[in-house]
């Protein structure tokens, strides 16, 4: 079964930021952990996916990095589950 995400990067405007690197770990169902990067897109999302069985799919952003801009943890949405 193949689960995905999506994370949208923005600036402090709102505006999409494309071409960031953004570090993602999944957490599976059986506890384990998959780290995976993906670069934005020109409207700011950076896609996620990976395979696993049924069972509830966390995906946490660690880092986001782009020059000129420094990552808000703060002020961000760092975690959601998805339930397969």
């Amino acid at each position: 079964m193949n689960v995905s995400g999506t994370v949208i990067v923005v600036d402090e405007t709102g505006a999409a930021v494309k071409s960031a690197s953004v570090k993602g770990e999944w957490t599976l169902p059986d506890g384990s952990k998959v780290l995976r990067t993906a670069s934005s897109n020109k409207r700011g999302r950076a896609s996620f996916s990976t395979d696993g069985e049924r069972g509830t799919y966390t995906l946490t952003v660690l880092d986001i990095i782009k020059t000129g801009y420094s990552f808000d943890s703060a002020n961000s949405v760092l975690e959601k589950s998805i339930e397969k």
